[in-house]
């Protein structure tokens, strides 16, 4: 997030390399539209809202078909609300995928390359996909939720990577799961607030569940997939997003922007930043996280959006991949021979594999 003392003005890391300014003229006005930000990737043009270019209209488009067809759904249980889950791959480290804001774990379907070295645990957090709207909204419901996934899948300790909201949902794990989180990767997401003043928190809250809640997000997701030059792909990110109902886009918005949740506290294990190259996460953004993780790493992708791992998977997955064997190495290194069969990355045995 870059705030200036001179201005009420505040970017947040996630609005700013998505290409989405949230213009603020005073507190009551605050966070009422969302407009395209030209300064943000030279992707963007000059234009404003989003719009699709008539050639890639969405009737003329053709549907991506889903890639998890060979991965049976699978359910856990959390305060009584099935969460819904996926496991691919059977590799000796496990890699919880976390999607991001009114999104699927369908956004990580160019991730499935990577079971052909590792685990992957693809989850829908509460109210998103196919899991059920929690009785609440939390960072924390969120976090447990992947944590019963995990735990119903028969993994004790995984490489944690999110996308977007991803990324305080990883976090949020391992305040509560430290012994289960062996690293986070986050993928073009922040750790640092989004928005640090209440009032500006709450104007922006009020807006996405007044009655332009729906229009003004789906303006945000606009702005977001103008820069992706794949049709097919934009049409794929406008439909998933666009089809959350207004209490999951209000609610997991109310999660993720709640100030209690963006503390200062260190990240205690190994931190990876694949980041969309932008203004927010310029040095100040990046000292700041090392202030967090001494050791934290970046990876800096040009010509990408916020999805950057739809759009470049290769040189994202090579970059996930490389953390967590690095990882796991350490991991094993540090593991007594005698004890190496319950090191971290084995499978539980409270679970079958698939």
């Amino acid at each position: 997030m870059t705030s200036r003392k001179s201005s009420p003005t505040v970017l947040s890391p996630f609005f700013a390399s998505s290409g989405i300014l949230l213009g603020m003229l005073t507190v009551l006005t605050v966070l009422t539209v969302l407009t395209v930000l030209t300064t943000a990737s030279p992707a963007l043009g000059d234009g404003a809202g989003g719009a699709v270019p008539a050639s890639a209209s969405p009737s003329a488009v053709v549907p991506m078909p889903s890639p998890f067809a060979a991965f049976p759904s699978r359910f856990a249980l959390q305060d009584g609300k099935k969460v819904h889950f996926r496991v691919a791959g059977d590799g000796p480290v496990s890699l919880v995928l976390i999607h991001g804001w009114t999104c699927d774990l369908e956004f990580w379907r160019e991730q499935l390359p990577l079971a052909k070295r590792f685990r992957l645990l693809l989850v829908d957090l509460p109210g998103h996909g196919r899991s059920d709207l929690p009785a609440s909204w939390s960072m924390d419901v969120f976090a447990r939720a992947v944590e019963a996934a995990m735990r119903e899948a028969g993994v004790p300790k995984a490489v944690l990577v999110g996308h977007s909201m991803g990324t305080p949902v990883a976090r949020q794990f391992l305040r509560l799961f430290p012994a289960k989180t062996a690293g986070i990767v986050a993928v073009d997401g922040t750790f640092r607030s989004y928005i640090a003043d209440p009032e500006m928190v709450n104007a922006y809250l009020a807006s996405l569940e007044g009655g332009e809640g729906l229009s003004l997000f789906k303006h945000s997701v606009d702005g977001m997939i103008q820069p992706v030059a794949d049709p097919a792909l934009r049409e794929f990110i406008r439909t998933r997003m666009g089809a959350a109902p207004q209490a999951v886009i209000a609610g997991a918005a109310r999660a993720m922007f709640d100030l209690s949740i963006w503390k200062d506290d260190p990240i205690g294990v190994p931190l990876l930043s694949i980041l969309a190259k932008g203004p927010a996460w310029d040095e100040g953004y990046r000292n700041y996280v090392r202030k967090l993780n001494p050791s934290a790493a970046f990876v800096e992708l040009e010509g990408v959006s916020h999805f950057l791992m739809l759009e470049k998977p290769g040189p994202v997955n090579d970059a996930i991949a490389d953390f967590a064997t690095k990882v796991m190495n350490a991991s094993m290194a540090t593991t007594p021979a005698a004890t190496a069969s319950e090191a971290p990355f084995s499978r539980s045995s409270a679970s079958p594999g698939r």
